[in-house]
């Protein structure tokens, strides 16, 4: 209420005030919540300068050791050989920052990149403004939780892929298995996995067991301590035969342990110094079989007991 306006002067003042502060509100409505940034990290590949916007809220804000090899790796002409992603539907699991986002769609790719929902607004961002008027295709951003509710989200009769790229989703978390789920998932008949990652931590090695039960892979290249991997599915009936030779190597870990065990157990006082000898010469020869090995230490004992004989009867 002004009381004695006069020339008005005063209300325009407190109207434009009030209209600031709603201009104010609105734009604090759409500030991220997240105000402090690094700097940014420009890289050059493909000819191109791209720029990445990085924050610190989480792990996929961040720019990982995988994404740069795979990125370096892309752009030789080797790489290009191995992984050609032109005109191709590719899904990117863990995109992050983007980066790799970036130079696949710059590689003719048509890209679907993933992740958590707040990571999204970063990677769009770093996406959009690297790729812009010199992209083949125009990009997709979803979010995806990994193992949950796959079949609804991204349903393998719609969503099928020629390529699935990853770069150092394995490391420290709760969610491998979920991962190798996801990986499963999308890697139907005619898809190539491309995964790089850096070995870290003894679930690392785990995680590539499992791996191993589920795919064929070989390795590219090796850049900077990262590993740069294809894959492709198995046929369950690979899958069936990879279990059953994990099953046979468990049993003749078995054996091999049982046999130890029974070779350092003397009968006598007399042979603990020949089963000693004979758990050494278990473990000195790897390229032999188990069966093989114990052939030998029966013809060892007889040979010995026949030595023995011929002495005794030479006395006698």
């Amino acid at each position: 209420l002004e009381i004695g306006a006069g020339t008005g002067l005063v209300s325009i003042v407190a109207k434009g005030n009030t209209e600031n502060d709603k201009q104010q509100e609105y734009k604090r409505s759409w500030a991220p919540t997240f105000y402090y940034r690094p700097g940014k990290e420009v890289f050059s590949f493909l000819g191109q300068e791209i720029t990445i916007q990085e924050s610190i809220d989480s792990y996929g804000a961040t720019i990982w050791p995988a994404a740069l090899a795979l990125c370096r790796f892309m752009e030789t002409l080797q790489g290009r050989q191995h992984i050609d992603l032109l005109d191709k539907s590719v899904l990117e699991l863990g995109a992050g920052t983007g980066l790799l986002s970036v130079v696949i769609t710059l590689l003719g790719a048509k890209l679907t990149a993933t992740d958590l929902p707040e990571i999204l607004g970063n990677l769009r961002y770093n996406l959009n403004k690297n790729t812009r008027g010199r992209r083949r295709h125009e990009p997709l951003v979803a979010e995806l939780y990994w193992g949950h509710k796959l079949d609804e989200t991204f349903p393998r009769s719609t969503h099928q892929y020629d390529y699935v790229l990853a770069t150092d989703v394995v490391y420290y978390h709760d969610f491998l298995a979920e991962l190798l789920v996801t990986m499963r998932h999308f890697c139907q008949p005619g898809t190539t996995l491309v995964w790089a990652n850096k070995v870290r931590y003894a679930s690392d090695l785990d995680f590539i067991n499992n791996f191993l039960r589920y795919f064929d892979i070989t390795l590219l290249e090796e850049l900077d301590d990262v590993r740069i991997y294809v894959a492709t599915s198995k046929t369950p009936e690979q899958e069936g035969d990879h279990v059953q030779e994990m099953n046979k190597e468990e049993e003749d870990n078995d054996k091999l342990e049982s046999s130890k065990q029974d070779a350092v157990e003397p009968n006598s006082t007399s042979e603990t110094g020949n089963n000693a000898e004979e758990v050494e010469h278990l473990e000195c020869d790897d390229t032999q079989s188990l069966e093989n090995k114990m052939e030998e230490n029966q013809v060892d004992k007889g040979f010995q007991e026949f030595v023995r004989s011929a002495e005794e009867e030479e006395e006698g």
